[in-house]
């Protein structure tokens, strides 16, 4: 169990989960309550981390949806799950730092003197409409761009631009960060008797060092990943849930040591010791380090934590084992005082005090709540592959209607069984009987009988008549194809016509009659790309600002308003320069809910042109159909979104990464799927070979792959596929599975299909 604390515990804040973003809506404020930078990172919760578990953690992001895509069905791209707030602001912190774009050097790169200047960029909305004339509004849409421009631009004057957060380099892979110091982030250095925690921070840092244990390692988590050792009664009380609760909560975590009490937990970190020792005596080395250098083919043994509440019974095999593994990397970490080493007093905000504090003066510890460090427990689980399988909360993806065949226009639109000339027999009935009027029992026996022998005697026999189905001048098939193709020639047409075109996939693009945008101020470049992944939804002034600037203090909102203003100028004025039309209404307002947006006859994006092209196609009257559908919208899957772009404002892009890159693959996947069918295989193979580069893990695309590769007769480049494929499972840490080696051995044996290219 956890010692009691000395001082009353301070009421733990509820844990902050967010839902997934989407292109509908996006969350608003999930802004840390104190900013940090340098070696800490501050989380929505209250919690505090240090950037080297933040860095982690975001590795373990990206290789928990490796695992994610390759598992999925890349036809039916289904949402990433939520990401709580520790997660969040991890992954933030993370592209921040690798990103390392100072903003006070990019935000302005050019001399644009003129859109700080308000008498010039009040001249901007000369000859619009304004709010004073509203004889000249069309009632009908709510949507104007006649705002006034303190509305627009918030402060006005000289005001210093926002600052962003700047953070120090993370400790070396392998490390185990515990606490900073002076700016300074300290390491737990596994070697030594360890420390012993008490007071009301102690349960916040022992689970941030758990968290640290568990991440601590190669980005990559194939080598030298740390291992944590702990009973599982303080496994539970650390994470506030019933004992039997924690083999679900630590499913997956081959990193993880849960044993019965803290006697197993001795037991097993010194059977590690004794490993180890024999290890260092047959290679004569005097510690781990040294036997690395002499002998690095030697499977390398990591950092070893025991964490536990201490027992004074078992206080001598606790000083015994930790006098004897100095110099293999071995410590402990006790859920109070430590009965040889230095045990800290931590504040409720982590600084340590006490008078047996040892080298860990003046630090500060970091800090993780309960449901922080199940939400930690759980990514890592999933970044080494553990399949949680789907959250009762997710639904199903649903997926495409089926269409019928695609129709001949020679030979009319196909009826029942697939058959145009499909026919239906009919068989003639006899006419029916007069009804009779009042006749006697004989008499009705008699004409009976005599209807019988005339019926016998003359009447021809009954023959079927064979009917031609009447055609209808319309079928359901063709409005469908109507409704379809009208939506996909408007989404063309106002790619192909509209002056000014946005792309954010595959990188930012701002062009007029393809010719770049100049003159825009990096916030223009963000914002314009920021409104083009809104799409029709828009944003308001508060969401751009908590997408952008999302762990904003109060005291900034009048510089991150002013920024916002100078971009949104500066996007207006370059762009209606560009196209010639000084009065041009590019982006307009909602006064009703203060969403800015794109006008859709002046701007179009590549996001919402695809997301057309694929609703049209979605319903489809005919294969056919689809199939030019999805070939009109494959240019335009053009890679990750905004790909290449740097700095802190564009940090938002993460949040809806996922989701474009799994639009597209599904676009291309059912592409590769209808051009295969209809055997063009080149196309086909050609959708394949771009939905790979968005998801290199995916095994059904390379499945799919060798089917069309063998149907089409070159069974040659099948290995070659393989091959790639094996070495993305290398770097994920995961061998190709036995399925898809199945597939690229059937393949290799089947014949090509009739008229198939043949190799020689």
């Amino acid at each position: 169990m956890l010692p009691a604390p000395t001082a009353p515990l301070p009421a733990a804040p509820a844990p902050v989960t967010h839902t997934t973003p989407s292109i509908e809506g996006h969350r608003q404020g999930d802004r840390a309550p104190k900013r940090h930078g340098g070696t800490a990172v501050s989380l929505p919760d209250g919690g505090t981390i240090g950037i080297t578990l933040a860095v982690a953690l975001g590795s373990a992001l990206v290789l928990a949806r490796r695992w994610r895509t390759r598992r999925s069905d890349p036809r039916l791209p289904v949402a990433d799950p939520p990401l709580p707030g520790t997660l969040l602001a991890a992954r933030r912190a993370q592209r921040t730092l690798t990103s390392a774009t100072p903003l006070a050097t990019s935000i302005h790169d050019e001399d644009y003197s003129d859109l700080l200047d308000p008498d010039e960029a009040e001249d901007l909305d000369d000859g619009l409409v304004t709010a004073e004339d509203p004889a000249q509004i069309d009632s009908a849409d709510s949507w104007d761009d006649t705002e006034y421009l303190d509305e627009f631009g918030g402060p006005t004057g000289p005001v210093p631009e926002p600052t962003v957060t700047q953070f120090a380099a993370p400790l070396p892979p392998g490390s185990i960060s515990a606490a900073e110091r002076d700016g300074v982030e300290l390491p737990m250095i596994p070697t030594g008797t360890g420390l012993g925690l008490v007071g009301p921070g102690a349960a916040g840092a022992a689970r941030a060092i758990a968290a640290g244990v568990l991440s601590a390692g190669a980005p990559d988590r194939t080598a030298d990943l740390a291992r944590l050792i702990i009973p599982a009664a303080d496994l539970a009380a650390l994470l506030d849930v019933d004992e039997a609760e924690v083999p679900d909560i630590t499913c997956g975590l081959p990193e993880l040591f849960i044993t019965k009490d803290l006697a197993g937990a001795i037991g097993e970190a010194e059977v590690h010791a004794l490993l180890r020792t024999r290890l260092l005596e047959e290679y004569e080395q005097p510690d781990l380090d040294a036997l690395a250098a002499a002998h690095p083919d030697v499977e390398d043994c990591p950092p070893l934590v025991l964490m536990a509440s201490p027992a004074r019974s078992l206080s001598s095999r606790i000083s015994i084992l930790m006098n004897a593994s100095a110099h293999l990397r071995i410590t402990t970490v006790l859920l109070g005082a430590h009965p040889d080493g230095p045990t800290i007093f931590v504040e409720a905000d982590g600084t340590a005090t006490g008078p047996t504090i040892g080298d860990w003066s003046r630090a500060r510890l970091w800090n993780l709540s309960t449901a922080a460090l199940a939400d930690v427990l759980d990514l890592l689980a999933r970044a080494a592959g553990h399949d949680p399988g789907q959250p009762d909360s997710q639904a199903e993806p649903e997926d495409w209607p089926e269409t019928v065949p695609g129709r001949d226009d020679a030979a009319g639109t196909v009826f029942g069984g697939g058959r145009p000339d499909a026919t239906v027999t009919v068989l003639p009935m006899p006419a029916r009987p007069e009804p009779e009027v009042d006749r006697t029992d004989s008499e009705r026996d008699e004409s009976v009988a005599a209807e019988h022998t005339a019926a016998t005697a003359y009447a021809p026999a009954l023959a079927p008549v064979t009917m031609l189905p009447t055609r209808p001048t319309s079928s359901p098939t063709d409005e469908v194809r109507g409704e379809a193709q009208a939506r996909a020639d408007a989404a063309l047409a106002a790619w192909n016509q509209n002056p000014v075109r946005i792309t954010v996939l595959g990188g930012l693009s701002i062009t007029v009659d393809g010719q770049p945008v100049s003159g825009l101020r990096t916030s223009a470049r963000v914002l314009a790309a920021l409104l083009a992944v809104k799409g029709t939804a828009g944003a308001s002034a508060d969401q751009i600002d908590a997408m952008c600037w999302p762990d904003a203090e109060p005291e900034e909102m009048d510089r991150i308003a002013k920024w916002r203003a100078d971009g949104l100028n500066s996007l207006r004025k370059r762009l209606a320069a560009a196209i010639g039309q000084r009065t041009a209404r590019l982006v307009l307002l909602d006064r009703a809910t203060g969403r800015y947006r794109f006008s859709p006859e002046l701007i179009a994006t590549d996001v919402g042109s695809l997301a057309e092209l694929v609703t049209a196609a979605r319903s489809a009257g005919d294969a056919e159909q689809r199939l030019a559908l999805l070939a009109a919208a494959e240019p335009l899957c053009r890679g990750q979104l905004l790909d290449g772009e740097l700095g802190d404002n564009f940090d938002w892009g993460a949040d809806f990464t996922a989701t474009f890159a799994d639009k597209q693959v599904a676009v291309l996947a059912r592409l590769a799927t209808l051009a295969s069918t209809a055997a063009d295989h080149d196309q086909a193979l050609a959708a394949l070979e771009k939905a790979a580069a968005l998801t290199e893990d995916n095994e059904a695309l390379y499945r799919q792959m060798f089917d069309i590769l063998a149907t089409a007769g070159r069974h040659a480049e099948i290995p070659g596929k393989l091959r790639t494929l094996e070495a993305y499972a290398d770097s994920l840490g995961a061998g190709v599975t036995a399925v898809t080696r199945e597939a690229a051995a059937q393949a290799m044996k089947r014949q090509p299909h009739h008229g198939a290219r043949q190799e020689h």
